[in-house]
């Protein structure tokens, strides 16, 4: 194996168990709130990593032999996107839930509004 290689099962190794690491975030009943601001900065470093390696190591693949090393990239990389596939549902379902929840709060707000000055001034 060569050190490129290895280099490049590290990055599809690190960016698999990022996408665990969000799956589970995203889908924890539990967390209320997860960062989507660092769920999207650690995606973005990972995957930077994982493509500068897939370019450097794309310039030496072989596509003509199908060895055993382009076969188990190819698996793993297919199992990435498989899971990008999952998170992408995720994210956009959480989406819909954070916009309901605004929808109810601006709902609210409306409603304290409402009874205008009554609720400040703790007037009957």
């Amino acid at each position: 194996m060569t050190f490129s290689l290895k280099k490049l099962l590290q990055a599809l190794d690190q960016y698999d168990a990022m996408q665990s690491q969000h799956l589970q975030a995203i889908s924890d009943s539990g967390n209320q709130n997860p960062d989507l601001r660092v769920l999207n900065f650690q995606r973005s470093r990972t995957f930077e990593d994982l493509k500068n390696q897939l370019r450097f190591h794309i310039k030496t693949w072989n596509t003509d032999n199908d060895n055993l090393e382009n076969k188990e990239c190819r698996s793993r990389l297919e199992k990435i996107i498989c899971k990008e596939k999952c998170i992408a549902s995720l994210t956009a379902e959480y989406r819909q839930k954070l916009i309901h929840q605004k929808r109810q709060m601006q709902q609210g707000k409306k409603a304290l509004r409402g009874y205008g000055g009554a609720c400040i001034s703790g007037s009957p």
